[in-house]
């Protein structure tokens, strides 16, 4: 009888320590979930020129045929302006692209260097660019206007070849936002 009677008690000692350890587990892990956010920051601007009062927001992608729609609520359907920033995870992938398709103007700058300027009102135009990326993360940001007409804005990386294959979700991450003016990827 008196063994029960000691479980119990070691139960009771023991339950407090158990659920700590329950509650550091589960904040940790969204902790760490918290800094390996997939997708895009999206910061968007009410004017052509990246000026303004932003709004910043997490974007899976992009991939918007917004017609002539507001990005979001309180915002001009016309004559607005993105800036999408993310993190590249590239692994042993070989021969990438980058698709990008626009109505109106779009710019992309990898690490620093810009890529593609077509930053000039245009009607829809898709065009596949081949990119070459060593291993590793690579800081991506793409900034794209909207001017009197229809809004569309796409671009993901992908592998090149006779079907292209879209790189996944999980190669992109949302870039840090208190770097303080060092690597926003955290190289």
């Amino acid at each position: 009888m008196n063994e029960p009677k000691s479980r119990a008690n070691g139960w009771k000692r023991s339950a407090p320590l158990a659920l700590a350890v329950v509650v550091l587990a589960l904040v940790v892990g969204a902790s760490l979930r918290a800094r390996t956010l997939q997708g895009w920051r999206g910061t968007y601007f009410p004017t052509r020129d990246l000026a303004g009062t932003p709004h910043v927001r997490r974007d899976p992608s992009v991939a918007f045929r917004w017609y002539d729609e507001s990005p979001m609520p309180g915002f001009p359907a016309h004559d607005f302006s993105v800036r999408w920033e993310t993190c590249l995870t590239v692994g042993d992938e070989k021969n990438l692209e980058l698709y990008i398709g626009s109505d109106d103007g779009i710019r992309i700058r990898i690490d620093g260097k810009t890529i593609i300027d077509r930053y000039h009102l245009r009607s829809f135009t898709a065009d596949n660019v081949p990119v070459n990326l060593a291993p590793g993360e690579h800081y991506v940001v793409v900034e794209y206007f909207n001017g009197p007409a229809e809004a569309h804005a796409v671009a993901h990386f992908q592998e090149a070849g006779f079907v292209p294959k879209p790189l996944t979700m999980d190669h992109y991450r949302l870039p840090n936002t208190s770097s303080g003016g060092g690597d926003p990827c955290g190289r």
